[in-house]
């Protein structure tokens, strides 16, 4: 906090006016919450739990030792009531007579620094931790279950940003100048085709060649496959099998170590994990990845969910297969189900299966055979749709999207999900289209259904080609190997001499 910030807009409001939601949610988002924004209703420790997993917030607000652009930040005028109100709901205590002082001697005051003073502080985490560890699921939310205050400790109290990697300096140099690169990747969907695509692609980008082999969890840990590697790449998915005894051995492995967690959003104990024993680490949703800074991987650049289930030639394949299969005009959705999470969102999926469509389904996720089925089998299933429901887990773009859209159904999404920047432009998502709804109305849905129904008829074969062109060539487990290795090169500084003599640019190593 500092007088000499630039005063922005000051907000026009009498903050003794409002309840402690509606303060809360004007500190955070600028703005009263809207009558749709159902967690604004539910306690204030909800809204301040939803509130910190927003995107909408997290572009407002700029994270410690950033900044953010004068004309997002507004202001307001402050008295020892309101202060007094916020401490309370922030960190369930009254302020000292200095913080009184301090806040009080500037008048107005920015929401950025109220937000980083008092939301976002690690001691209004470790409250709010305490609560929720004792509450359980009570408050109906739908992320922070898992937080407990020893990973709050290590966030707040750790700075170790790529110290594994340092620890790497040898092995990293030699990888840099290196003319070949051999690459271990544990997963499926990745077929010959899909490997000798990325390779030439890194060679054209890179000039440097690209040897990538797939590897599963049983190589990894009786036949040690992961010797003779310079980088290996694994997703959280492919984990949960046996997974200390994997990350035992990823965390001794020389060769440089990257996952991609498609579930940083909500899986904290096995993100903090991996982000303790990997090298590097790629988050798949902006929202939710601020507590992995803390641990000793170096985190990446956001690599968005995309289509897993079928390689290039497959999805050709299959696509023209069943090109002329008839489409259901009834909306289409199937989900997993947790015990103890996601309750929100699964409560509204129900209303969705009882109210609008019965082909909505929740479903046990220990009983979904869903990924046991052939490949001909889900695609046929998803293709027999117009339109597709990708309902999210808490404000992320979920990969059933890009599935939706492979087939040539028009996927209908949650209003309001910031990451779709990260993977379609504006154009895109109104040529193609993707229609959205208000979040937790089943209104809005009907009318986002009968829309996408009428623009699937009015497209016809032409839009369903465009749709799954676009997916297939931008949003395939390969483009992201592709992106994510493409990362890792220029962290490394890999490249060989013909591109850098051609001009190809600097980079910075960071070990």
């Amino acid at each position: 906090m500092t007088q000499d910030q630039p005063v922005t807009d000051v907000l026009p409001l009498d903050l003794g006016c409002l309840s402690d939601t509606q303060l809360i949610v004007l500190i955070a988002l600028k703005r009263l919450p809207f009558e749709h924004e159902v967690w604004s209703s539910e306690g204030v420790l909800c809204t301040k739990l939803a509130l910190r997993a927003l995107n909408e917030t997290l572009m407002l607000n700029a994270p410690t030792g950033t900044t953010v652009h004068p004309a997002l930040d507004k202001s307001v005028r402050i008295d020892e009531s309101v202060l007094r109100r916020l401490y309370r709901i922030c960190l369930n205590r009254s302020p000292t007579d200095a913080e009184l002082r301090r806040w009080l001697e500037l008048g107005v005051v920015s929401t950025n620094a109220l937000c980083e003073n008092l939301l976002y502080s690690f001691e209004s985490y470790r409250c709010d931790a305490v609560t929720v560890a004792s509450t359980g699921d009570d408050f109906r939310r739908q992320r922070k279950t898992y937080i407990c205050t020893e990973l709050l400790d290590q966030f707040a109290l750790r700075q170790g940003h790529g110290v594994r990697l340092k620890t790497k300096s040898e092995i990293a140099s030699r990888v840099a100048e290196s003319r070949h690169v051999k690459v271990a990747i544990n997963s499926f969907g990745l077929s010959e085709a899909d490997r000798n695509y990325i390779s030439s692609r890194l060679f054209n980008r890179f000039g440097v060649e690209v040897l990538i082999k797939s590897i599963n969890v049983e190589e990894i840990l009786e036949n040690d496959a992961l010797k003779g590697f310079d980088i290996f790449i694994t997703g959280n998915n492919n984990l949960y099998d046996r997974l200390d005894d994997q990350l035992q051995r990823i965390s001794s492995t020389p060769a440089i170590s990257a996952v991609w967690l498609w579930d940083n959003h909500h899986q904290y104990d096995l993100s903090t994990r991996c982000a303790q024993n990997f090298d590097i680490v790629f988050p798949a949703h902006s929202n939710g990845h601020s507590y992995l800074h803390g641990e000793q991987a170096v985190i990446g650049a956001v690599v968005p969910c995309c289509v897993v289930q079928w390689s290039y030639d497959e999805a050709c394949h299959l696509f023209h297969k069943y090109i002329g299969t008839e489409r259901s005009n009834a909306l289409y959705g199937r989900f997993n189900s947790y015990p103890g999470r996601n309750a929100m969102r699964d409560e509204f999926l129900r209303s969705v299966n009882r109210e609008v469509s019965a082909n909505v389904e929740v479903i046990s996720a220990d009983k979904n055979d869903w990924h046991r089925r052939g490949i001909d089998d889900r695609f046929l299933e998803l293709q027999g749709n117009k339109v597709i429901l990708c309902n999210t887990i808490f404000n992320d773009v979920p990969a059933r999207l890009f599935d939706a859209a492979l087939v040539g159904a028009v996927p209908i999404v949650p209003y309001g999900l910031a990451d779709m920047r990260q993977s379609f432009t504006d154009t895109e998502m109104f040529d193609l289209p993707i229609v959205q709804y208000i979040p937790g109305d089943l209104q809005s849905l009907r009318e986002a259904i009968d829309e996408a129904v009428f623009q699937f008829d009015l497209g016809g074969r032409s839009s369903m080609v465009r749709r799954f062109l676009t997916i297939a060539e931008n949003h395939l487990f390969r483009n992201r190997v592709e992106r994510m290795l493409a990362e890792i090169f220029v962290l490394l500084n890999i490249r060989s001499l013909t591109v850098a003599q051609r001009g190809g640019g600097q980079s910075g190593r960071l070990v």
